[in-house]
């Protein structure tokens, strides 16, 4: 069984750029929105209509008329919900610890419900992409939209620790996937020369949700208790999921995967992966430093608020207010790096911005 899309996106683009060599048009215009998982088919009926017959765009346009600016305004709102909200945990784990399970278990513990939330939200990729070829961008989208303020809600009626783990952080981390998902890749699809800003814009929720919820998640606990605030974060999760559902275009639509049992399609399958680019050194290498990297980005974000309470001895709000500031200056540099992306060179970038980070 292996999945397949309907359009070879590198290829796509390599014709594309052959064809503008020739002088010969590329052909690829909206011919309907599939509803039902979020994507947009090209029609080379509709070559001769629209502001890419001349073949000067790859996507007919990358500006604002471009359908993929909706799809990155979905990113922003579930990176916003997503992450953002993730980068509350400090208040969360502060107020389990102090008056949840005091006395019940320690910050060692209590901190794997937030992690274990974050590791899921990223490391179902594979089997994501699986459901996304079966059930579309849409769908995939929808499970997440139910399953994480779900889980918000029933982590608000948990009386033991492995209750709050298995709902605040497996669940939500599950259905964090689904979300995160269904939305990462859609900008690209739809930019080329603006395809490092576009991500970095989508991504910028990240940044505004931590500078949004932290505050907020602190302000609920003291006025509203951790039972009431899980349940107001689900709602507001819940508003901001949906919109992000209603606003998701897919350039390449997925097409479910075919069944073939045959030897000799069994054994160009096998050649076709043996070669894959996913089995090279760079690649693998690559995957070392997104898996390094998190450890001195993430972590200050997830445990400001405890270390400020609880080594420094300040207020929780001083502990909310020091991941807000962090956010913030995430957040301008997300737009400069994004748009320094596109000039210079993604890699060139990286390994300049993780350099400085590091030293």
């Amino acid at each position: 069984m292996t999945p397949s899309l309907n359009h070879d996106h590198e290829g796509y683009e390599r014709n594309h750029y052959n064809n503008k060599a020739n002088n010969e048009p590329t052909q690829h215009h909206v011919e309907e929105d599939d509803e039902s998982n979020g994507s947009i088919t090209m029609s080379p009926s509709m070559a001769t209509k629209g502001p890419a017959a001349d073949g000067s765009d790859p996507y007919y346009t990358e500006g604002w008329h471009n359908p993929g600016w909706l799809s990155t305004v979905s990113l922003f709102l579930v990176s916003f919900g997503v992450v953002g909200f993730m980068f509350s945990w400090g208040a969360f784990q502060h107020c389990y610890l102090e008056h949840v399970y005091g006395g019940q278990t320690d910050s060692f513990h209590i901190a794997f419900v937030g992690t274990i939330a974050y590791m899921l939200s990223t490391s179902l990729g594979l089997p994501m992409g699986y459901i996304i070829y079966y059930i579309g961008y849409r769908r995939t989208m929808m499970i997440g939209t139910v399953l994480c303020p779900l889980a918000l809600f029933l982590a608000s009626i948990a009386n033991e620790l492995w209750q709050t783990a298995l709902s605040h952080g497996v669940m939500y981390g599950i259905g964090a996937s689904f979300c995160v998902s269904a939305t990462f890749v859609l900008p690209s699809q739809w930019f080329i020369k603006r395809r490092s800003l576009a991500n970095g814009i989508g991504n910028m929720g990240v940044p505004v949700g931590g500078i949004c919820f932290s505050p907020l998640t602190q302000y609920l606990l003291d006025t509203l208790g951790h039972r009431n605030a899980l349940r107001t974060m689900a709602c507001i999760l819940f508003v901001v999921f949906t919109l992000a559902t209603i606003l998701i275009r897919a350039r390449y639509p997925p097409k479910p995967p075919q069944y073939r049992a045959g030897a000799d399609d069994y054994e160009q399958d096998k050649k076709a992966n043996t070669r894959s680019p996913l089995l090279s050194t760079p690649f693998i290498l690559f995957l070392v430093f997104l898996a390094l990297a998190p450890f001195g980005y993430l972590i200050p974000f997830y445990l400001m608020p405890t270390y400020a309470t609880q080594v420094l001895g300040a207020s929780g709000s001083l502990g909310a207010a020091m991941v807000s500031v962090a956010s913030a200056s995430n957040c301008i540099s997300r737009l400069v790096w994004g748009f320094a992306a596109d000039r210079y060179g993604n890699m060139n970038t990286l390994i300049f911005t993780t350099g400085v980070s590091g030293m």
